[in-house]
């Protein structure tokens, strides 16, 4: 299969399961693990995006910095910790989180860093992670990148079937 053709087929398989996925649990049961999942999703792309680095906090906060909104950059850290609590300890660390209340994203509580709504949350992840997607289809040195990382042990395509 050709590179353009494996990064077309990536690209289709990450939003059939990440954009697809993640509004399914966008309510009232599923919105705690819709966070989990929206930082699953930063990670995954954080790591064709950079294979070279080591440690994943660095990936994903590299990523962060370089895809999301500028309103996220000063809480890159807190929020790679926020990652690990939601997905290792099943705790929200320190921020509260809400859904279905887009005005309350990253408005400031007493007692926590900050608000994250997780309708927002995905909808800034899915534009972060449309700019990588568009920059990987045109771009060569991320193309480089990518497609030495699908061909070694650690990396591999993304299928859905």
């Amino acid at each position: 299969m050709a590179l353009a053709d494996e990064i077309a087929n990536f690209a289709s398989n990450f939003r059939q399961i990440f954009f697809l996925g993640i509004p399914l649990l966008l309510n009232d049961d599923g919105a705690y693990l819709s966070f989990g999942c929206t930082f699953t999703g930063t990670e995954a792309l954080a790591g064709y995006r950079y294979p070279r680095e080591k440690y994943y906090g660095v990936k994903f906060k590299a990523f962060l910095l370089e895809y999301f909104d500028p309103r996220y950059h000063p809480f890159a850290d807190e929020l790679w910790e926020l990652r690990n609590s939601v997905v290792h300890g099943f705790s929200p660390k320190h921020f509260a989180l809400c859904h279905g209340q887009p005005e309350a994203h990253f408005t400031d509580r007493p007692h926590y860093v900050k608000v994250l709504n997780a309708d927002s949350l995905f909808r800034d992840f899915q534009t972060a992670a449309e700019r990588y997607l568009a920059a990987l289809a045109s771009d060569r040195t991320l193309q480089a990148i990518f497609e030495k990382h699908i061909r070694s042990k650690k990396g591999g395509g993304l299928y859905v079937f």
